[in-house]
């Protein structure tokens, strides 16, 4: 009886985790290259999905080649967005949680023969202002598939493809996936997936959702001369496990045969200076004999991992994971069965991640809002895209940038500007030289340039600019602490020393 209660117990834990993985209030699904307002449900795994527009400005959108277009094949890979046009494009995304929140950010990619070339690209991915990956495909048919866990430090997310010269960059799906705060809890903003693997599984078909709630993609994986253990019963995952590894990835795990006594996994990492976490999820899910114990160690490079001593729990998972990251060009992980145990050690599933180091910082907030509000009020046709700053080898066309990243020059002549000069011109603070001669501007010249700390030259010649010009902008400009050039030559506008009331016509 007691067995019975707990298993209607486990049965009706599996049952909430159910319900919990049918919502999508916290994923963004996007099909790139799909036509504008467009959006399904994929049949297979009763995903969403939108188009791309609104959340990219630039780019063209293909089909893949007919050929190419399976049966088999997800319907996410049979469009694609291509950037021929600029170093670099960028996907902005506003995640209603803002900023704090953690996401799962996913980018996949096949190239299909889009353009009959027969050529597949290679580029770079970059988050933000720094560098996720590189995308390298081997073949037309080959998906690459990247993924980072992100904790936002702004209220949106950047998602950047940069020209290498190695053919045109492009995007099939892009996807976030909200997380809890408490999952895969480190000091660092950016995880990056290294591998996700589904230990024993008796399919060759990844999981994700809807068997998991947040959409990871766990990769079968069985281990040469292992046995496999299944069970269909429910497993446990409350308690303190946050991480809720899916049920059905916890209810397979391999365990060596008799004669091998150990489990021994090598990840050769490309940096061999990377930080790595490990996270290896366990639940035994055989009913021991009486006299049977299955009791392990886990060492990393030799070092032991806590809890020293492990037994798994039957039906309730448990995930160990190392607190401190490890490095090193060879990472050995060794699980070791002790001196007392009977059994085997087994694992169900193990994930890798690679810290993703923050080596740049975007530029100043308060720039960045200026210059996005300039971009949209005149729809400025430059290469603007992604950080105006950073990395300095992609900062905006017509933009100088200093170190911290704050804008100190903007250069907008013969850029097609008309209207009235936006205040937006004033919240560039540490601007040093501002350009915007040979446009069509109308109106006043602000006050605020006065006011400007580090403006040193101001350049407003060939537009259509009336009015008076503010005293203080002639004070400045007759003491050289700033080089004012408009319509005329300045020396008409030079009565202002008759009266610092009276302001000169341009």
């Amino acid at each position: 009886m007691a067995l019975y209660n707990y298993l209607l117990l486990v049965t009706f834990v599996s049952f909430i985790v159910l319900l919990e993985a049918h919502d999508q209030s916290g994923f963004f699904s996007i099909d790139c290259g799909l036509p504008d307002g467009s959006r399904y449900t994929d049949e297979i795994t009763d995903i969403n999905y939108i188009s791309d527009v609104g959340f990219v400005e630039t780019g063209t959108s293909h089909s893949i080649d007919t050929e190419f277009q399976t049966s088999s094949l997800q319907s996410q890979f049979n469009n694609l967005r291509s950037f021929p046009q600029g170093k670099r494009n960028c996907y902005h995304v506003q995640p209603q949680q803002g900023k704090g929140s953690k996401h799962l950010i996913r980018t996949r990619f096949m190239y299909g023969n889009y353009d009959g070339q027969h050529k597949t690209p290679e580029f770079d991915l970059y988050l933000g202002v720094n560098l996720w990956d590189s995308v390298i495909l081997d073949n037309e048919t080959t998906i690459i598939t990247k993924e980072i866990i992100h904790t936002l430090g702004s209220d949106h997310v950047q998602v950047c493809l940069v020209d290498k010269g190695r053919g045109t960059p492009f995007m099939s799906v892009l996807e976030l996936r909200l997380l809890k705060n408490d999952m895969y809890e480190t000091p660092h903003d950016k995880l990056t997936l290294i591998a996700r693997r589904d230990v024993g599984s008796i399919s060759n078909i990844s999981v994700r959702y809807k068997d998991d709630a947040y959409d990871r993609l766990w990769t079968p994986r069985q281990f040469e001369n292992f046995t496999t253990l299944n069970t269909s019963l429910a497993i446990d995952q409350s308690g303190n496990n946050n991480l809720q590894p899916p049920l059905i990835v916890m209810r397979t795990a391999n365990a060596p045969r008799k004669a091998i006594q150990y489990i021994n996994m090598l990840l050769e990492p490309k940096d061999p200076k990377g930080k790595f976490y490990i996270y290896m999820h366990f639940a035994e899910i055989v009913k021991l004999q009486r006299n049977d114990t299955r009791e392990f160690t886990i060492l990393v490079n030799n070092e032991p991992m806590e809890p020293t001593v492990f037994s798994p729990r039957f039906l309730f998972t448990d995930t160990i994971s190392n607190k401190n990251p490890v490095n090193g060009s060879r990472i050995e992980i060794s699980i070791r069965p002790t001196n007392r145990s009977t059994l085997q050690p087994i694992i169900n599933a193990i994930e890798v991640y690679q810290v993703n180091e923050s080596l740049q910082s975007p530029t100043h907030q308060l720039d960045v809002e200026a210059i996005m509000k300039i971009k949209a009020m005149y729809r400025v046709k430059k290469d603007w895209q992604g950080d105006p700053c950073v990395p300095r080898d992609y900062s905006w066309e017509g933009l100088n940038c200093e170190n911290p990243p704050r804008i100190a020059s903007l250069n907008l002549s013969s850029s097609g500007l008309s209207g009235l000069i936006d205040p937006a011109f004033c919240n560039l603070t540490s601007i040093q030289k501002l350009d915007l001669s040979n446009n069509s501007l109308k109106g006043n010249v602000l006050d605020c340039f006065a006011y400007l700390p580090s403006l040193t030259e101001l350049n407003l010649e060939g537009n259509q600019l009336t009015g008076l010009l503010p005293p203080k902008l002639l004070e400045r400009s007759s003491t050289g602490s700033l080089k004012l050039r408009c319509a005329r030559p300045l020396k008409s506008l030079g009565y202002f020393e008759e009266s610092n009331t009276k302001r000169a016509t341009i």
